[in-house]
């Protein structure tokens, strides 16, 4: 709730400044009312786990997945953690190759 913050955030603050993503089946997001400016996401968390869609790491994997990274690499972890599938490759790298040295 934007009147958790010290000083509070006012409605208008919240609607110009601050961006929400919302994954479906996110329970925490729906606890309060988004601002102006929101997104809302597939979750391809387990079904059978109550927090696996409330994580930001998860949801940059989701926008990286649905819109594309614009020729720039995606997280290793994408891919280990949450089940992404691989990119294509576009170099002289697999991306098992690219990723064997990547921090988990």
């Amino acid at each position: 709730s934007r009147r958790t913050f010290d000083p509070p955030i006012t409605k208008e603050q919240l609607d110009t400044r601050v961006f929400n993503v919302i994954p479906d089946r996110d329970i925490i997001a729906r606890i309060d009312q988004p601002g102006m400016l929101y997104q809302r996401t597939q979750c391809r968390g387990p079904k059978n786990s109550l927090f696996a869609c409330h994580s930001m790491w998860r949801s940059l994997c989701e926008l990286q997945y649905q819109c594309g990274s614009n020729g720039r690499p995606i997280n290793c972890w994408c891919t280990s953690k949450y089940g992404y599938p691989a990119p294509l490759t576009n170099g002289t790298l697999t991306w098992e190759e690219a990723c064997a040295d990547a921090p988990e």
